[in-house]
């Protein structure tokens, strides 16, 4: 039987990318208001396969995106290891996300349509549910807030090599 890995805040762990190419992620909370799902920053920072990497300085790079995923499938899919674990920092700001709410998904045969909305909402990572608040429309001021929905881990690792997920969302 396969041993159940349980991640700890803090822990940082590495991705393949490529052939020649190393990225990582750091575990950072738990999000009850997403289905008490784990929230993660993954950094820009890479190292070609092989490389030796100093946790303490992924951590200190930049940050490329949060997201919301379930990281034992991670492990059970293989797409990625637990490599160390660094301290959160107690003063972490921690991110917003948005979500769209009470649209009914319109389908054409099993394929969904995506449309415009004022839907939605935003909260910030590790607040209850009852937290979410009405952003209506999409601006340009709040487009850059991530994406709130709790992604497979190959979405985690596609949005690493091209920067965006594979599937589309609501506008």
């Amino acid at each position: 039987m396969a041993k159940r890995t349980k991640a700890k805040k803090g822990d940082i762990f590495k991705i393949q990318l490529g052939d020649q190419e190393v990225g990582f992620f750091q575990y950072l909370l738990l999000d009850p208001a997403d289905l008490n799902s784990e929230v993660i920053r993954v950094f820009t920072h890479r190292v070609k396969e092989g490389d030796n990497y100093d946790l303490e300085e992924i951590v200190k790079s930049k940050v490329d995106f949060f997201a919301h995923v379930i990281i034992p499938f991670g492990y059970t899919t293989k797409l990625w290891e637990k490599i160390g674990n660094v301290a959160v920092e107690k003063d972490l700001d921690r991110p917003l996300f948005r979500a769209v709410f009470g649209e009914k998904d319109e389908f054409e045969g099993t394929r969904i349509l995506y449309k415009k909305t004022n839907k939605w909402q935003v909260w910030r990572a590790g607040d209850p549910f009852e937290s979410r608040r009405s952003l209506g429309w999409i601006t340009e001021e709040n487009r850059n807030i991530d994406i709130g929905n709790v992604h497979p881990p190959n979405e985690i690792v596609h949005k690493m090599k091209t920067g965006e997920y594979a599937y589309p969302y609501y506008t």
